[in-house]
């Protein structure tokens, strides 16, 4: 892994950890990871 890849990684690590920290942001976050994998379903059929 390159530095730029690590770099990106700790960013969003950072990221994640303050929507973490914001009620709001988990659940939509959770409403997120439903959609997506209700459509991943979908697609399969």
């Amino acid at each position: 892994m390159n530095k730029h890849s690590e770099l990106e990684i700790l960013k969003l690590c950072e990221r994640l950890a303050e929507l973490l920290s914001d009620k709001e942001a988990i659940a939509d976050l959770k409403y997120l990871y439903y959609f997506i994998k209700y459509y991943k379903r979908t697609l399969k059929r």
